[in-house]
């Protein structure tokens, strides 16, 4: 009876994530979940996992990163990923890995090793990532799929950002022709003041509706940072806060979905060895 409840939980939280075209997806960071997911304009040791094309304007030295997402209570959905992200004078390199579901029923695990690189004001990264699907009555399915982005920084106040998620279109199995979802976002980041961003973006699954979020952040004190954003088509709301002691970087986030419940997702960062 338990395994059959935590089966019938998987389904639903499955079935929502095909709706949000979440599968493939490992976008660790509280401070993107925070900001409704607006991440395609922002620097950071976690921009591997987002916009990779922001990967090569990140220069400050050897950082690691970890984050955790709890989805709607159901610790069968968790979401965890660790990273590592080291600026080097030939470009910066992006390590990421990931995990999504507690359970044998279903789970996934992710591997991917990023690039990127900065010429003049362009940014431009790419990611190749090797995914893994678990399913008890299916078996395993293994997969590669290439992820493509770049970031133009107009100005310090005026950003641009662009990637394509899974641009190979990597088949999960032939049978029904099931493929990863493919991405493609494009966000716009306005900056008046060093103390306020404000990101919009444009997401569109190939297969679903576009999707429109906005976001913001605001460092109201030195090192200390509040953050809200909403997305629609379907609904999400989210705020979240952070702070950047020193050389550590501590992140929270909550996310509320009307239709199943919230979520919540803590991230964490140390800058191992800055960059000289």
């Amino acid at each position: 009876m338990q395994r059959l409840c935590i089966f019938w939980l998987v389904c639903l939280g499955l079935s929502y994530q095909h709706t949000h075209a979440q599968n493939g997806r490992y976008e660790i960071s509280a401070r993107n979940a925070a900001m409704a997911g607006t991440s395609a304009t922002v620097v950071d040791a976690f921009s591997a996992f987002h916009n990779v094309g922001t990967l090569g304007a990140f220069d400050d030295g050897l950082s690691a990163v970890a984050g955790y997402q709890n989805r709607f209570g159901i610790k069968e959905l968790s979401l965890f990923g660790f990273g590592l992200t080291n600026p080097t004078k030939f470009g910066t390199i992006g390590l990421m890995a990931g995990r999504f579901g507690s359970t044998d029923l279903y789970n996934e695990q992710r591997l991917g090793l990023a690039f990127g690189n900065t010429i003049d004001f362009v940014s431009l990264g790419v990611s190749v990532n090797y995914i893994q699907y678990n399913i008890e009555t299916a078996g395993t399915r293994r997969m590669v799929s290439i992820d493509f982005g770049g970031l133009v920084e107009v100005s310090k106040s005026l950003m641009f950002g662009a990637h394509i998620k899974n641009l190979n279109q990597a088949r999960i199995q032939e049978f029904a022709d099931e493929r990863l979802p493919t991405l493609l976002v494009l966000g716009f980041s306005y900056r008046p003041i060093e103390e306020l961003m404000v990101n919009t973006e444009i997401e569109k699954d190939i297969d679903l509706e576009a999707q429109v979020k906005v976001g913001l952040e605001y460092s109201p004190i030195k090192q200390g940072y509040l953050r809200t954003g909403i997305k629609v088509q379907p609904f999400e709301g989210a705020f979240g806060v952070g702070f950047r002691p020193k050389r550590f970087m501590f992140d929270y986030a909550y996310i509320s979905t009307p239709d199943l419940g919230d979520k919540h997702e803590l991230s964490i960062g140390y800058l191992i060895s800055p960059r000289q």
